[in-house]
């Protein structure tokens, strides 16, 4: 694999592509593949590992979606070809993709995920206007209690916090704290993304990982402390980054959340709604998907 020419096309792409990247995928994957058309005039990415001798597609960890990636915009008609252009080998596959239209499902079944984003063009005082009640009261909360937000480069406090506030609650396991640290630090050395704490004195309250990425930001995890929730650090952090990328180009991406209460939090900040696809197929063998049934069910 050209490494080099992959990421070109990623840097160049219109389309949404920051989880495209290979030093992206080499974090968050097993292992990758790809699929691609002519001089790497279009390209997919194919993340995969292999259980019980069986090769299957997944969707990583920290990695929202795949895309067809190209030097000019892919037509539908290309788009379709590369999802149906699938290796067979891939009995197991699950992956999400932009809210294309897909012709007839290509065998796969389609379910549309919600996420949020928050359109950057307009003035902070604009922006500001639309978010909730509530959101306007945390961060005046936060200004009375004189937090301030700061840069910083130390993964190693943003791990500890985010261990203590949020991977116990989720269930994190050592590999996922493992890549978490590896994508952060990789982003980080290559100057794609910024570590944002929310502090007063030198206590931190709350902290965000943001990648920024051509005409997108995309925020990636954050955590805060039990002071920080009392005085709506996240909010003044979230706040803070509106402000400073309003009347730009820019999208931020809130990643979106299956949980009520962080897409709620999203949208009391102005986020909106939009949509991707998520396919999945299982052509496993009729005893192991049975077996996968019934781990499934009793998980």
């Amino acid at each position: 694999m050209d490494k080099v020419s992959w990421d070109v096309v990623v840097e160049c792409s219109d389309t949404l592509s920051l989880y495209c990247y290979s030093w992206y995928l080499d974090a968050v994957s097993d292992n990758w593949g790809a699929l691609v058309m002519g001089d790497f005039d279009f390209i997919m990415p194919i993340p995969y590992t292999v259980k019980k001798n069986q090769s299957v597609l997944y969707q990583p960890f920290f990695n929202q979606q795949l895309n067809v990636l190209g030097k000019n915009l892919p037509s539908v008609e290309v788009i379709n070809q590369f999802i149906s252009s699938i290796p067979p080998k891939f009995k197991l596959v699950q992956f999400n993709f932009p809210n294309y239209p897909i012709q007839n499902a290509l065998g796969f079944e389609i379910e549309e995920v919600i996420c949020q984003y928050l359109d950057l063009n307009q003035s902070h005082e604009a922006l500001s206007a639309e978010y909730s009640t509530n959101a306007k009261r945390q961060i005046k909360k936060a200004i009375k209690n004189e937090l301030k937000v700061t840069e910083m480069k130390d993964l190693e406090v943003f791990m500890s916090l985010f261990k203590e506030s949020v991977g116990v609650k989720l269930g994190f396991l050592k590999d996922n704290y493992s890549r978490l640290y590896k994508l952060m630090n990789v982003g980080l050395h290559l100057n794609k993304a910024k570590l944002l704490a929310v502090k007063k004195g030198d206590e931190v309250f709350a902290m965000g990982y943001f990648f920024i990425q051509n005409n997108r930001i995309t925020y990636l995890k954050g955590a805060s402390t039990l002071k920080g929730r009392e005085t709506g650090a996240m909010y003044f952090l979230m706040d803070y980054l509106i402000n400073e990328s309003s009347s730009t180009n820019r999208v931020l991406d809130f990643g979106g959340s299956k949980v009520s209460s962080v897409a709620e939090f999203y949208k009391r900040l102005g986020g909106v709604d939009k949509t991707y696809l998520s396919f999945s197929k299982n052509d496993l063998p009729y005893l192991i998907k049975k077996a996968k049934g019934l781990r499934d069910k009793f998980r």
